[in-house]
């Protein structure tokens, strides 16, 4: 008798975990098909939102394009730029340099910084101002065949110490990793192939010190 008592409650002890394990193995399904729904959810949104972003541009390009480009103020040609890149620096601390939604804002950023180097351009032209614009070719990777990350934080710094001694200079960064249209353009026109590497004066002159750069620099 005691022994038929013990298989009796052996079973119910085999059903209630077959039962557990069950709940558990739905309650994860419905958990991974939650979380894949609200990533799919939330990929919906940023590609709107990138398009809500360019489609912006492009129509601030038109606006500005009505205007007399000498009468544009400091807010029109370059705030923009620093405010979307202060976010992109933001965004990088916050989900890293390799986030897939980071470097999409890049991507904007790199686009924006285009249209403002042309602007920067006309400007110079059209307006008799003097002016000089840098391209900065850059690598965040680690292992990156395409350059040195190390020296591109170095080269960095000494862009930052520049742009703090004279006023006159626009500097323009490029992740020479960002695959898009108009910056592998650029990276054709100048045969960049490796970063650290800046373009002054329409020229590729590969990585500069501080005393290269005042050099090279009128």
């Amino acid at each position: 008798m005691p022994y038929k008592i013990e298989r009796k409650i052996s079973k119910v002890n085999y059903l209630a975990l077959f039962c557990f394990v069950s709940i558990i193995f739905l309650l994860g399904i419905l958990c991974g098909d939650w979380i894949a729904s609200l990533k799919s959810q939330q990929l919906i949104q940023n590609q709107q939102k990138l398009s809500l972003e360019l489609a912006g541009l492009e129509l601030k390009d038109k606006l500005i394009g009505q205007k007399d480009v000498c009468s544009l103020t400091w807010n029109e040609v370059w705030q923009e730029k620093v405010e979307l890149g202060t976010r992109l620096n933001s965004l990088e601390i916050r989900y890293g340099k390799e986030n897939p939604d980071v470097l999409n804002q890049k991507e904007i950023y790199e686009l924006l910084e285009i249209r403002t180097m042309l602007l920067l351009k006309e400007i110079k032209e059209k307006c008799n101002q003097n002016m000089t614009t840098i391209l900065f070719f850059y690598t965040n990777k680690k292992d990156d065949p395409l350059g040195r990350w190390e020296a591109c934080e170095d080269q960095g710094y000494i862009l930052t110490q520049l742009g703090k001694e004279r006023n006159d200079i626009y500097v323009f960064p490029f992740d020479i990793n960002i695959n898009n249209p108009a910056v592998d353009m650029i990276k054709s026109i100048y045969n960049i192939s490796y970063a650290p590497n800046l373009v002054v004066e329409n020229e590729a002159v590969g990585y500069k010190t501080l005393e290269e750069l005042k050099a090279l620099i009128k």
